[in-house]
């Protein structure tokens, strides 16, 4: 994109039609209409490969299989991420958005599973609902004890977007 995007700011006043609190697919897409007709974005999307993490099977696998009839659902706050009904993919991305970099799954475990994975934090705030005194040092040691699963470096695919065009200036109303 060019520099001077990281600088500009810019004031919207919209009135948003009501939406489902969990459609954020649609309010993206509102946005992203918005940009391309105002600002006349243009752009691609690209793969690069980033220094990132494998998420791959250690010697004992401990994940619990899920239960189809309990729903789907998932969480996360700076030292945990639970998921019930998850696949691998759907972890390592949550993994990467704790990690600050990606992961991608490599354990070739397919279905769904249950899990809750807690660390202590750098910060020292412990997660509520966990027994603080044995939680594990950081996320690497928590995946391998209580997952049977590791993080291993890698470089690994990242999809990029890359910003062909867009104007300083938005069209008028």
């Amino acid at each position: 994109a060019p520099s001077w995007i990281a600088e500009s700011r810019f004031d919207l006043t919209a009135r948003m039609p009501d939406f489902n609190p969990g459609d954020s697919n649609a309010r993206s897409e509102m946005m992203k209409a918005l940009l391309v007709e105002r600002f006349g974005l243009k752009w691609h999307e690209e793969f690069q490969t980033a220094a990132g993490y494998e998420l791959v099977p250690d010697k004992k696998v401990l994940l619990k299989p899920g239960d189809p009839e309990k729903g789907h659902g998932s969480g996360a706050g700076p030292t945990v991420i639970t998921g019930t009904n998850m696949t691998m993919a759907k972890f390592a991305e949550m993994l990467g958005k704790a990690l600050g970099r990606p992961v991608v799954d490599a354990t070739h475990l397919s279905g769904e599973f249950d899990f809750k994975l807690a660390w202590s934090a750098d910060n020292g705030a412990p997660p509520t609902g966990v027994d603080v005194d044995n939680l594990p040092g950081s996320v690497f040691t928590a995946v391998r004890e209580q997952l049977g699963l590791r993080l291993v470096s890698a470089k690994v695919p990242l999809k990029v977007v890359v910003v062909d065009q867009i104007n300083r200036e938005p069209t008028g109303n």
